[in-house]
C-alpha cells in the first residue's frame, strides 16, 4: 500500500525455504523444545500484531475524520475556484474531476489499510486457536494411561490411544507452524498487504508443502478414528474392539527421529535410581554419543550414565518391553512402550557401546530401524536383516538378528566356569556383565574381566589389549576355542607368576604394572611378549 503509515520498501528477493515438515517427529525433548520455540514466536507475533492492530484501528478512525475534513475543504476550494474563474471570465479548470481523483486516492488508501487490518484479524484468530494447555492435558492423560497399559493392559486399547495421541501431537504442531514464519500463509498474506506486492513463488511453495502435510493429517485422522467417548461404558468397549479389527490403508508415515548430535531419545519408564526401588515414572531419556541422560523435566538432566563402562540387555523380569543397562554403579532398568521401541533402544545403545570400544564418536544408525513405525510390530527379521556386515553385527549385538551364534552357548559356559567367573585382575564377580580380552601384546589368549577392568584395558590401547563383550560381541569359533584353551587360571600363571603375596595397588596401577610393565612375568615369558626387545612402554 502507499500510505505513509506503513513501510514502502519491499523485502529483498532472497529465496526463502518454507520447510513445512510433512510429518511430526516422535515425542521427545527436542520436539518439545521445538514446540516451545514456536509457541514463543507465536506469543511475540501476537504481541506485535496486537499493537499494530490497535494503531491501525486508531488510524482508520482518524482517516475517516481526515476524509470528511478534506472533502469539506476541497468542496469549499472548488466553490471559490469556480467563482474566481467566473469573475475573470475563464473556462472551468475541472474542479469536479480533481475532487473525484483525490477521493479515489483516499478510498484506495483506506481499502489497503482495511485489507491489512483484516489480515491481522485473521492472523490473530489463528493464534487464538493454538491451545497449548489442551495438548499438555492430552499428553499427560496419554502417558498416564500408557503407564497403566505397561502394568498390564489391552494392546488394542493402547493402539487406539497411540493413534489419538499422534493425531493430537500432529495437529498441535500444525497449528504452531501455521501461525509463525516461515511456514505461515497468514503471515505471508499480512506481509503482502503491508508491501502491496505478491510473493507468488514463495506462496506456491508453501501451498505445496501444506498440501502434503494436510494429506498426512487426513491419514492420521483416519488411523485414529473417532474420538473415544468420555464414559467407560459399552460405547468405549465397542470403539476399542472395532479399532482392533480394522486394517487401515494407507498407513500414515511416522517420522523417525533424526536430530543433529543425537542417536535416540524419547520417553521411557523407570525409577530414576540404581536401587530399582520405588514407583516407576516417565522419564525423558536422551542417548547422545557415549552417554545417556535422564530428564525428569525439560530443564537440566537428572542423571547421566557413561556407556564406556556399560553393557545392555533385555530385561529379566516379567514386565513387558524392559531392558537393562549394567554399569560399575549397578543396574538401571527402563521400560519402553512397545516391542519395536525396545529393539530400537537396545540396538542404539549397542551401537554407542561399540563406538566406544572402537574409539569412534559416531553411532551407526540402521535404516531399517529408522523407517519403522512406532505403532506397528517389527517386520519379520528375514525382511529387515541388512546386507552390510557392520549393520548385521550391530543387529546381532542387540539380539535382533533372530540367530544365535553357534558357539555362543559354549563361550558362556566357559565364562561361567568357577575359574573364570571372577575378574582375572580384581577378583570381583562378573556374572552381571561379562567381558574378556582376546589378545595381550598381539599374543592370542583369553582372560575374563569385569566391566571396570575392561574399561581400564581399553585405555591401554589395542596394541596391548583387545577387550570385547562375552554377551554382546560375536566370537569366532577360533576365539571360543582360544577361551577354552586359556582362561583366567592359565593366563595368570604367566602374568602373575612373580607377583609378591598381599600385593595391594590401585586397579589402574595394578593393571599397568601387570600388562604395560610386565612386572610379574618370568624372564622366559618376557621375551614372548617383547619386553626384552624394548617394545613395552
Amino acid at each position: 500500500m502507499t500510505s505513509n503509515a506503513v513501510p514502502t520498501d519491499e523485502p529483498r528477493s532472497t529465496t526463502l525455504n518454507p520447510s513445512v515438515p510433512p510429518t511430526t517427529p516422535p515425542d521427545s525433548l527436542l520436539l518439545r523444545s521445538t514446540f516451545s520455540a514456536l509457541a514463543h514466536s507465536s506469543t511475540t507475533l501476537n504481541r506485535l500484531s496486537k499493537s499494530l492492530l490497535t494503531c491501525a484501528n486508531a488510524y482508520l478512525t482518524l482517516l475517516s475524520q481526515v476524509e470528511a475534513t478534506e472533502q469539506a475543504f476541497l468542496t469549499a476550494l472548488g466553490e471559490l475556484g469556480r467563482w474566481l474563474e467566473g469573475g475573470f471570465n475563464l473556462e472551468t479548470n475541472g474542479w469536479d474531476e480533481k475532487l473525484k481523483t483525490r477521493a479515489a486516492a483516499r478510498q484506495k488508501q483506506r481499502q489497503d489499510l482495511e485489507a491489512m487490518t483484516s489480515s491481522l484479524v485473521t492472523l490473530r484468530a489463528g493464534l487464538k486457536r493454538i491451545s497449548q494447555s489442551n495438548f499438555e492435558t492430552t499428553s499427560k492423560q496419554y502417558y498416564h494411561q500408557t503407564s497403566q497399559y505397561l502394568a498390564g493392559g489391552s494392546d488394542s486399547a493402547q493402539t487406539a490411544r497411540v493413534a489419538q495421541f499422534e493425531l493430537a501431537k500432529h495437529e498441535y504442531h500444525s497449528s504452531l507452524l501455521a501461525s509463525v514464519p516461515p511456514t505461515s500463509l497468514s503471515c505471508l498474506d499480512t506481509l503482502e498487504h503491508m508491501y502491496g506486492s505478491s510473493r507468488a513463488e514463495l506462496r506456491d511453495s508453501l501451498v505445496t508443502a501444506w498440501t502434503e502435510r494436510n494429506r498426512q493429517t487426513s491419514l492420521l485422522a483416519a488411523s485414529a478414528g473417532p474420538k473415544p467417548p468420555r464414559s467407560v461404558g459399552g460405547r468405549l468397549r465397542s470403539f476399542v474392539s472395532s479399532r482392533a479389527s480394522v486394517d487401515l490403508a494407507p498407513r500414515p508415515v511416522v517420522a523417525a527421529p533424526d536430530p543433529v548430535g543425537r542417536k535416540k531419545e524419547g520417553v521411557l519408564w523407570g525409577t530414576g535410581t540404581w536401587e530399582e526401588l520405588g514407583r516407576t515414572k516417565e522419564l525423558w531419556v536422551v542417548l547422545d554419543r557415549s552417554c545417556i541422560f535422564e530428564y525428569h523435566s525439560l530443564s537440566s538432566p537428572h542423571a547421566m550414565i557413561d556407556l564406556r563402562f556399560a553393557s545392555v540387555r533385555e530385561g529379566r523380569d516379567d514386565r513387558r518391553f524392559v531392558f537393562e543397562i549394567v554399569t560399575t554403579h549397578g543396574k538401571r532398568t527402563y521400560q519402553s512402550t512397545s516391542e519395536l521401541e525396545l529393539q530400537q533402544w537396545v540396538s542404539a545403545i549397542c551401537n554407542a557401546i561399540e563406538s566406544c570400544i572402537n574409539g569412534t564418536s559416531t553411532v551407526r544408525t540402521l535404516d531399517v530401524l529408522r523407517s519403522a513405525s512406532v505403532r506397528h510390530s517389527m517386520p519379520p527379521l528375514s525382511q529387515t536383516t541388512p546386507d552390510d556386515p557392520i549393520a548385521q553385527r550391530v543387529l546381532e549385538m542387540a539380539g535382533l538378528s533372530g540367530q544365535t551364534p553357534p558357539d555362543a552357548a559354549l563361550l558362556r559356559s566357559i565364562a561361567d566356569m568357577p575359574s573364570n567367573d571372577l575378574c582375572a585382575d580384581c577378583g570381583t564377580s562378573i556374572k552381571r556383565s561379562r567381558w574378556a580380552t582376546t589378545s595381550l601384546w598381539d599374543v592370542p589368549m583369553v582372560l575374563f574381566l569385569c566391566i571396570r577392568c575392561c574399561g581400564l584395558h581399553r585405555g591401554l590401547g589395542t596394541h596391548i589389549s583387545k577387550p570385547r563383550s562375552v554377551d554382546l560381541d560375536i566370537w569366532s569359533s577360533d576365539s571360543v576355542l582360544l577361551a577354552q584353551d586359556w582362561g583366567n587360571t592359565r593366563c595368570n600363571e604367566i602374568w602373575e607368576k612373580l607377583k609378591p603375596p598381599n600385593t595391594h595397588l590401585d586397579p589402574a596401577e595394578y593393571i599397568r604394572q601387570k600388562y604395560v610393565e610386565g612386572s610379574w612375568l618370568a624372564s622366559e615369558d618376557r621375551a614372548l611378549f617383547g619386553f626384552d626387545k624394548g617394545v613395552a612402554l
